[in-house]
């Protein structure tokens, strides 16, 4: 069978197959050069540790862009070295060794998610990454955020939910294409007061903290669509708050202030076309 000829239809039923034997076959079909950009096929590619293997045995790992593995990773002592095109790497509930993951060498990658890992101490070498777009850190057991992290230039989606943090470093806010924001479950007692510098922040998620109060800054935040601050320790809001018109969902819900209907009865003439989420009752 020549490439030309190749069903990439049964590639991937190989590539789906239960037996591992079918699982190689697939790929050792595969030819670097003609290799269609199909989103099925990459997923397909490399969702299991042996088909890592394969792609590096079978000279596939440069056509590799994605690759979402879910265990069993740092068992198998594989480097991801020779993906040196990868662009998204979803390694979530996983540990990794030393030397598995050389960021330095994946300079193509814009989308990296270490969700669940327990880890305690952010990953060094990220801020190598410099196409980075999106960050997934959630449920691991971070205390702090080193104040490198605004390094990572590109950055529009950071999520640090379910974590251990008591407070974000002022660099965060150096962030500047932030879009996506999500510091809830965690245990913060205040956000930094330069948060007014994330000018094209959209997402704002800070539920289920220890926040008594919002900086005044957080009214610079003019593009912001969705503020969740639900489950703090909030009894008021600065009064900048009124020039979110953009925002389209405000949650006060488990706050104080929630229980306040005057002052929300005030806030939603102020903020019109807002949706109000707060304590009814």
């Amino acid at each position: 069978m020549t490439t030309t000829d190749l069903d990439f239809d049964s590639v991937k039923a190989l590539l789906r197959s239960p037996l591992e034997q079918n699982q190689r076959v697939g790929l050792a079909l595969l030819n670097p050069i003609t290799i269609p950009k199909d989103p099925e096929l990459a997923e397909l590619m490399t969702n299991s540790n042996d088909k890592l293997l394969w792609c590096i045995e079978f000279d596939l790992a440069e056509k590799v862009s994605l690759i979402k593995l879910d265990y069993g990773f740092s068992h198998r002592k594989i480097s991801l070295a020779p993906f040196i095109n990868l662009e998204k790497l979803y390694l979530n509930k996983q540990h990794w060794n030393r030397g598995q993951i050389p960021f330095h060498a994946l300079q193509k990658v814009t989308t990296l998610s270490l969700t669940g890992h327990q880890l305690s101490y952010f990953p060094h070498g990220i801020n190598a990454l410099k196409q980075l777009d999106s960050l997934y850190l959630g449920k691991n057991c971070f205390l702090k955020i080193p104040a490198q992290i605004s390094r990572i230039h590109n950055l529009r989606v950071l999520i640090l939910s379910r974590n251990r943090l008591k407070n974000i470093p002022t660099q965060l806010c150096q962030l500047s294409k932030l879009k996506n924001l999500n510091l809830s479950q965690n245990h913060l007692t205040t956000i930094p007061r330069d948060i007014g510098l994330l000018k094209k922040l959209e997402l704002f998620n800070l539920s289920n903290n220890k926040l008594t109060e919002l900086p005044t800054n957080i009214g610079e935040l003019r593009r912001l669509k969705s503020l969740n601050l639900s489950c703090n320790q909030l009894k008021s809001l600065p009064n900048s708050i009124r020039n979110l018109t953009q925002l389209e969902k405000l949650n006060l819900r488990g706050c104080p202030i929630a229980k306040n209907k005057g002052f929300i009865n005030r806030l939603q003439s102020f903020l019109p076309n807002t949706d109000i989420q707060f304590n009814k009752k």
